[in-house]
């Protein structure tokens, strides 16, 4: 269910939450060798962490990636979401206007739209729960 990139996303954060305590920004490179991560993948992974405001960057000799905020504050949910999208991505959850998906003939009564939105909701409320800090803990 969880796919490799989001595995190495979560890899990689948990190594830079624990490191955090003693340094700041971190190489793309460090990462890579300490977690085992694809140089390029990873470069991919922690552009998406940053898209969604989970990582900083600073480019320059200085330069290198940190955390946004504190890792009490990162949850698993937004890291998820940050690399797969929601767990469950059909075209009836995606806006109130309550538009069907294609194939449907009844959204009010459609019980794929139902369960759907109720694991998403179980898994927002779950994982929510679940933070960078803690899971480190786990």
């Amino acid at each position: 269910m969880i796919s490799k990139k989001t595995q190495y996303a979560i890899k990689a954060l948990s190594y830079m939450a624990i490191e955090s305590e003693t340094k700041e920004k971190f190489k793309i490179q460090e990462i890579s060798d300490f977690c085992k991560i694809p140089h390029k993948f990873l470069e991919q992974i922690l552009n998406d962490l940053k898209q969604a405001e989970i990582l900083i960057s600073k480019r320059g000799k200085n330069g290198g990636y940190e955390l946004a905020k504190k890792s009490k504050d990162i949850h698993m949910y937004e890291v998820i979401k940050a690399i797969e999208g929601d767990f469950i991505d059909l075209d009836c959850l995606k806006t109130d206007a309550m538009v069907a998906c294609e194939g449907c003939d009844n959204l009010k009564s459609c019980s794929v739209r139902r369960l759907s939105k109720k694991i998403n909701i179980f898994m927002y409320d779950n994982l929510s729960e679940l933070n960078l800090k803690n899971l480190n803990k786990l």
